[in-house]
Order: C-alpha cells, then sequence, then structure tokens
C-alpha cells in the first residue's frame, strides 16, 4: 500500500483464480438478516453533527460494530484535522427513514443493493468511480464485474461494493453423510463439475431425513428468493426484462418447466419441514437443533452455527437443474451528498474503509462474505481451521450470483406472490396445466406493482364488470 490509500493487488496465484470469478452476474432480493434489538440514538436536528466530523452509517452484530469501530479508530490515528465516529442502526430501513427526514446524515453509509434505486431516486448518494480512481483504488484488479455492476446505474459506479454472500446450502454433515451415499452408489455432489443435481439433492435430503431422532432432509422457502436459483438455473427468467421489467416471467415455458422439476422435490412432506414444524421453529433453529439435514441461507448464518455446541455444518453450491445459478445478498459503501469539501474528506474515509486489511478485519467476525477479492481468497475470510470447511463455497459463487432489475417494490412484490407460491408446494394435488396457471395468474398480478401505467385489457375490464353485476354491486342495483 502507499500512503495507506491504494488498495493492494492480487498476487499473480490469486489473479488466475479471479480471472475465473469474473465471468458471473449478480443478484439480489432481501436485506440483512441481523437486526440489533437496542440501536444507539441516532443523530437528531437539534443535535448537528459538527464539521470537523466524518460519520460511518451502520447496522448488524455487536461483532460487526465493534469490527466498524476498530477499523474507524485505526483511521482517527491517521489523521489529524478530523475526528470519524460510527454510528448504529437497528437495519437498513431505520437508518435510510432517518437519512430522508433530515434527523441523520452519515458521510459514509452501508446501503443493501435492493435500495440503490430508491437511494439514487431520493439523491441520498453521490457517483464516486472517479472520487475513488483519483485515490489509486484499483477497481478492475479488487473487485469483480459483476460486483461493480451490482452498484452502478445511469451509467455510474454509485457505490463501493463491500459485501457480495451468495444462496448456498447448509449441510449439517452428522445428518448428511456424503461418503456414506456414495459408497452406496447413489449420486453425491461434485460441484466442479455441475453434478450437484436434484437426484444427489434428494438422495441428501432422504439420507437426512431420519424417524429415529425426527430429523427431516431439507428446507426451501416458498418465495421468489427461494425458488429464484432453480428457476434461473433451469433456464427460466424471474422477470420479463432485467432493464425495465414489467411483470414477473414466471408463466413462460423456461419458467414453468423449472418450477415443475423442482415441485417433484419441494412437495415431498416426508422430507420437508411441515407448517406446524415452522409454527413451532425457524428452519434455522431446526437446523441448530440438529434436526434438519439441508437448509438455504447466506454468511450471515455462520456466526449463529459456530455458537451451537456439537453442530457439525458445511456448505455447499445451490443444487443446479441445468447451469449453476443462485441469488444473494450484496451491500455497498455510500458517499452521501455534500459540498465539495465534505466529499473530499469522505472519500479519503471511504479509502480507509475499503482498504483491504480495514474489510479483512471486519471480515473475520465471520458473517461477511466481501466483495474484495484479495480478501475474499484470503485466510481471514476462509478461515482454514472453522466451520464450514469449504468457505470457498461463497467466494467461488460469487459469479453464479445472478443480477436481477433495481426495483422498488420487492415487498408488494413478495407479498403478492406469497399466497401463489404457497399453494404450489402444498397443494394435494396440481398437474402441470395448473402449475402453469398459478403462475401465469401471478404474473398478471405482479403487473401493476411493477408497471405504473398498466391498465388491465378490454376483456379482463369487461370480466371483472360482469362479475360486478353478478355479485350485485354494479352501480345500477345499489338504489
Amino acid at each position: 500500500m502507499e500512503n495507506g490509500t491504494t488498495v493492494g493487488r492480487p498476487t499473480l496465484a490469486l489473479a488466475a483464480v479471479v480471472a475465473i470469478v469474473v465471468a458471473g452476474v449478480t443478484f439480489a432480493i432481501s436485506g440483512p438478516r441481523n437486526v440489533v434489538p437496542d440501536p444507539e440514538p441516532a443523530p437528531t436536528a437539534s443535535t448537528p453533527e459538527a464539521d470537523d466530523e466524518l460519520v460511518l452509517g451502520v447496522w448488524g452484530s455487536d461483532a460487526e460494530v465493534a469490527a466498524y469501530r476498530d477499523v474507524v479508530e485505526q483511521y482517527n490515528q491517521t489523521v489529524d484535522d478530523r475526528e470519524a465516529e460510527v454510528r448504529r442502526w437497528p437495519d437498513a430501513a431505520a437508518m435510510l427513514a432517518d437519512i430522508d427526514a433530515g434527523s441523520a446524515d452519515p458521510d459514509v453509509f452501508l446501503l443493501p443493493r435492493e435500495d440503490l434505486a430508491s437511494t439514487v431516486a431520493n439523491r441520498r448518494n453521490q457517483p464516486l468511480l472517479d472520487l475513488v480512481a483519483a485515490r489509486g483504488v484499483s477497481t478492475g484488479d479488487d473487485y469483480s464485474r459483476t460486483a461493480l455492476n451490482a452498484f452502478t446505474t445511469n451509467d455510474a459506479l454509485q457505490c463501493m461494493p463491500y459485501t457480495s454472500s451468495p444462496m448456498v446450502m447448509y449441510v449439517n454433515t452428522a445428518l448428511v453423510d456424503f461418503q456414506r451415499l456414495e459408497d452406496r452408489g447413489l449420486p453425491v455432489p461434485r460441484p466442479t463439475d455441475g453434478q450437484w443435481t436434484l437426484d444427489a439433492f434428494r438422495a441428501a435430503a432422504e439420507s437426512g431425513t431420519r424417524p429415529r431422532v425426527r430429523s427431516r432432509g431439507f428446507h426451501i422457502d416458498p418465495t421468489l428468493e427461494g425458488l429464484a436459483p432453480f428457476i434461473l438455473s433451469g433456464g427460466g427468467s424471474l422477470f420479463d426484462s432485467n432493464e425495465d421489467p414489467t411483470s414477473l416471467a414466471l408463466g413462460e415455458e423456461g419458467s414453468v418447466e423449472a418450477v415443475t422439476q423442482t415441485l417433484d422435490l419441494l412437495r415431498d412432506s416426508t422430507l420437508t419441514l411441515t407448517d406446524r414444524q415452522l409454527e413451532r421453529r425457524t428452519p434455522e433453529e431446526w437446523f441448530a437443533a440438529g434436526r434438519l439435514g439441508m437448509m438455504a441461507g447466506y454468511r450471515d448464518l455462520v456466526p449463529e452455527f459456530r455458537d451451537v455446541e456439537g453442530l457439525r455444518f458445511d456448505v455447499l453450491p445451490m443444487p443446479r437443474l441445468g447451469s449453476a445459478a443462485t441469488v444473494g445478498k450484496l451491500h455497498g459503501l455510500c458517499i452521501a451528498d455534500g459540498t465539495t469539501e465534505e466529499t473530499e474528506h469522505a472519500a479519503d474515509f471511504l479509502v480507509h474503509l475499503i482498504d483491504s486489511e480495514s474489510v479483512a478485519q471486519v471480515v473475520r467476525t465471520g458473517s461477511l462474505a466481501p466483495s474484495h477479492l484479495q480478501v475474499a481468497f484470503s485466510d481471514a475470510f476462509l478461515q482454514p481451521n472453522r466451520q464450514p470447511p469449504r468457505s470457498s463455497v461463497f467466494t467461488l459463487n460469487q459469479r453464479n450470483i445472478a443480477l436481477l432489475p433495481l426495483i422498488e417494490s420487492w415487498t408488494e412484490l413478495d407479498d403478492a406472490a406469497a399466497e401463489p407460491l404457497d399453494a404450489l408446494v402444498n397443494s394435494p394435488v396440481l398437474d402441470r396445466q395448473q402449475i402453469e396457471d398459478l403462475l401465469s395468474d401471478l404474473d398478471e398480478t405482479s403487473r401493476p406493482i411493477l408497471d405504473p401505467d398498466y391498465e388491465p385489457s378490454e376483456e379482463e375490464s369487461e370480466g371483472s364488470e360482469d362479475e360486478s353485476d353478478e355479485d350485485g354491486s354494479s352501480e345500477d342495483s345499489g338504489s
């Protein structure tokens, strides 16, 4: 590093591996899992921040926030003209609400990718490629193209990629013994050559289902997020367009075929957690109790599972129907909109935060998968003497994260999809035509959510009027 500002370049050996990672695309649906129950009070309008104070806005576990504070304290030891501090919120939504209300104004803040569209629209941030390039940050060497694309919109890099966690499959290795399965001649996962198929997944799920210990084989959430890796892997699409989506595309042939194949496994009630079990405990709690063979999740589950005495676990990529595909949680560090002088100081601060040594210090908490490739391939993240043994799965599968469009209506979309997707997974009997009809209806339901200019077709409008006449609720039937 030169003058403590330039992010270090990977070694030649590392660069060869990184070349593999650059080929992928990235996707993010949901925000961070960790929520802090007792947030520290945010700054208020009546207590403005001093001009010479820099503020980093974050949320997360106690361990994560403590690591951020250590990194900020190290920054303070290198500068004389200003102090920096960490302000903690319970989650991203609370922080952004305070920013919009004018009761908080962090100079640099952590941002989930799903909030990027609203952040740019509300001018909470400012583009920063020129700012970091002027300070010697080698984005081309230290970040995959897709990680950078994840935080690029309006032809500008809006935030620096900070974490990139693909959804992976957590495996209880005491319940699911792949060596035993292979000895019995059953299919086992070989992710490097694409052989982590649904057949191998079923064999693993069956081995993890043990009536004697009352364990179940696996759990996949019946949500857009939970089904997305299977749909994308099978050649389907979630949206009709990645640039300007106007509806979901689950009723298209490729998506229907992928969902149908996946449902053959997901609808096997002998292998999955029942509704009654899910009312009693979350999937994470069943896994931690040693009663669930496999479950999908992100890197933030690692510290939670490490703390469970006697739990043996590992991770694998998501099973595939065709090509490798997954979804992901991505976060960036953004610089707040401000005056030129404020921006220059904030940019210096940001460069310190994304320095490889600073990032390594935070990822040692175990809960974050870094976007910085040098750190992602280092022992600071891989932690070879700790569970899971295959932490490299998180790094190598960043290339398989699929990038979906930036939209502001995920919550509405998830709410609209909840009942139809639950019916797909839990209805007693469904043939292919019924599956296709349910998915096509969901596509139609999504249209007014994704497309503000959407208007029902003439036939749909007439159908609604006919129904209104039949139930006596038309204008003519009132008085």
